[in-house]
């Protein structure tokens, strides 16, 4: 006889105001000896989330494959200024790239934007 244990919703032990969706499924073993019940947490960032991942979970139409974002960016995808890469710097004092290919100086917020678009695009 197999007992299904349905969803439940707790408040997150991590962060404020985030909901935690337990979740317990029946693994079988070996087929009529042994079997193992585990349980999976799944970390919500909201109320309305958890009680939709719960009721797909009790209804039995639960996606378990998350969606995969894409490491990176195909190159072909690129424009050529970003294919060249750029350098920090260009006016002066205030905080800006430029860019190699074609030497467009473009201003950022700040030089911890210059860096990170410097280290994202370097010059080939």
């Amino acid at each position: 006889m197999t007992i299904k244990i349905p969803a439940y919703i707790t408040p997150s032990s991590t962060f404020n105001g985030a909901y935690e969706v337990i979740a317990y499924t029946n693994e079988t073993i070996l087929t009529g000896f042994a079997s193992r019940v585990s349980r999976e947490v799944i970390p919500c960032a909201n109320l309305a989330t958890a009680r939709t991942i719960k009721r797909a979970i009790n209804s039995g139409t639960y996606n378990e494959a998350p969606k995969q974002l894409p490491v990176s960016v195909e190159r072909s995808l690129l424009t050529s200024e970003q294919l060249g890469g750029c350098r920090t710097g260009g006016l002066g004092y205030d905080p800006a790239v430029t860019w190699a290919n074609t030497g467009r100086v473009e201003r950022v917020h700040n030089w911890g934007s210059a860096r990170s678009l410097a280290s994202r695009y370097p010059v080939t």
